[in-house]
């Protein structure tokens, strides 16, 4: 009966905020909306810091705050379609990344949208072709001592996935409200209501979302993760 179904979401539902410290919302067709305004320390106990990055993310006056090359990743597993949605504070203009799909420190197989790609100091990544944004797909097998040659930069543009729609770039102090979308094979960037990247690459389907920085301090509030729940 209908009675019987509402019950039966309604149970899913307490049992998904449970087990995730999250506000949970059935957005239908199997879809749930998780979300956390980093208000309640319990939230953090939905994420589990990487090992071996130097840096931390932590909460403070309600947001989650990072400073390095810290990475956490949410614990709940993706398997499917994901969305991400935050609101984004850097401080710093480099190297702010969530990454989807992502399988373990170990195999390094992941997708990696990146605001403010910064490989080595100066602006020279733009010399080479490559986007201030823009998603990347690991393993990038391209060493930091052979960034004087050209095969360096031609690995990262192969890894490439997907092109800009615009000339986006992040500011300290900005505020953008980003989302994240990964449907099908399907990989989207978007700020402020305007996409700024699209992409598409099949290999990887499976696997954590991970907000991670390099050398930079970023800050993160509102965020929801939409995933399909069976």
């Amino acid at each position: 009966t209908l009675l019987a179904t509402a019950k039966e979401r309604l149970e899913k539902i307490r049992r998904l905020e449970k087990e995730s410290g999250a506000v949970v919302v059935d957005e239908g067709d199997g879809k749930f909306r998780f979300s956390y305004d980093f208000e309640k320390r319990e939230q953090m106990s939905a994420f589990q810091s990487l090992e071996g990055r130097k840096g931390t993310w932590d909460l403070a006056d309600g947001r989650l705050k990072g400073g390095g090359s810290p990475a956490v990743m949410w614990k709940r597993l993706v398997d499917g379609d994901v969305a991400v949605e935050f609101t984004l504070f850097p401080l710093d203009e480099q190297n702010i990344a969530v990454n989807l799909c992502y399988s373990s420190v170990r195999d390094q197989q992941y997708y990696s949208c990146i605001f403010g790609l910064n490989i080595v100091e100066g602006d020279i990544e733009r010399k080479h072709g490559l986007p201030e944004a823009g998603v990347f797909k690991y393993p990038i097998d391209a060493k930091m001592k052979d960034w004087l040659l050209p095969s360096f930069w031609e690995e990262w543009k192969r890894r490439t996935v997907g092109r800009a729609l615009g000339d986006f770039r992040i500011a300290p102090l900005g505020k953008y409200r980003i989302r994240i979308e990964r449907k099908g094979s399907a990989i989207k960037m978007v700020a402020d209501g305007a996409a700024i990247w699209e992409g598409d690459d099949g290999e990887y389907s499976r696997g954590h979302v991970v907000f991670s920085l390099s050398n930079s301090k970023a800050q993160i509030d509102d965020l929801s993760i939409i995933v399909t729940v069976k």
